[in-house]
């Protein structure tokens, strides 16, 4: 996205302060469902704002859903960013992600999003886009499983965003590729935890097996949510 288009972006956010009722931030991860989490984020004032009012008043949380993709093999998708995100560029991440536009939703009205139904299609419709815009393919909401929440304030990314975190399941190993998505591969688990509890700068024979290479850097909520969607294999 360009920069004029982030200035008049509007983005979907929530009252920190009414946020952090029910998530104070002494954990960064919360293994919930779905039905918990949009229930808990209804009462959080779910609103539009300008994205760079967003990006500098820590008064708002950013909603972001954040999918990480496995394939028939078990494995997962791993790249190395190059989209316009400077705080993320160069790089590795295992999820897709994005911000909630006004034009994802069918029901925003007035200001409130009127019940819990509403504001869970209206991520859905988001989670749908910006994973067809990633991969260049299109699963309906049924293919997306919830595994909980990230809620960080260790990045600066963490600090004005909150990670609703999907796994997507495919029965393929090819992908078409999109613009934040360059080159790409699949992960072996294994790989994925070794690289993530050592920094050694070489490659054990497990890890070299597994594609990782130990020099790669990942994005802080890609750690996070590999531990989410790891208790549900």
């Amino acid at each position: 996205m360009g920069e004029s288009n982030r200035t008049s972006e509007r983005v979907l956010c929530v009252s920190t302060d009414l946020f952090k009722k029910h998530w104070d931030g002494k954990r960064q991860t919360y293994a919930l469902s779905e039905t918990t989490i949009f229930e808990q984020l209804s009462s959080c004032n779910p609103t539009f704002i300008p994205r760079p009012l967003a990006e500098q008043d820590k008064g708002y949380k950013q909603l972001i859903p954040y999918c990480l993709v496995k394939n028939s093999k078990g494995q997962y998708l791993c790249y190395e960013r190059q989209g316009t995100e400077q705080r993320l560029h160069g790089l590795r991440s295992l999820g897709i992600g994005g911000h909630i536009n006004p034009a994802d939703s069918l029901s925003y009205n007035k200001g409130t999003f009127g019940d819990t139904t509403s504001l869970r299609d209206t991520i859905h419709r988001a989670l749908r886009r910006e994973v067809e815009e990633e991969i260049g393919l299109f699963f309906p909401s049924e293919a997306y499983t919830c595994v909980g929440l990230i809620q960080e304030e260790e990045s600066a990314v963490g600090l004005v965003h909150v990670g609703l975190v999907y796994l997507l399941a495919l029965d393929t190993e090819e992908i078409p590729g999109g613009e934040e998505i360059g080159s790409y591969e699949w992960l072996e688990a294994t790989g994925i935890h070794h690289h993530l509890s050592t920094n050694r700068q070489e490659k054990p024979s497990s890890l070299e097996k597994s594609g990782a290479p130990a020099t790669w850097s990942f994005e802080r909520w890609s750690e996070l949510a590999f531990s989410l969607v790891s208790l549900v294999g």
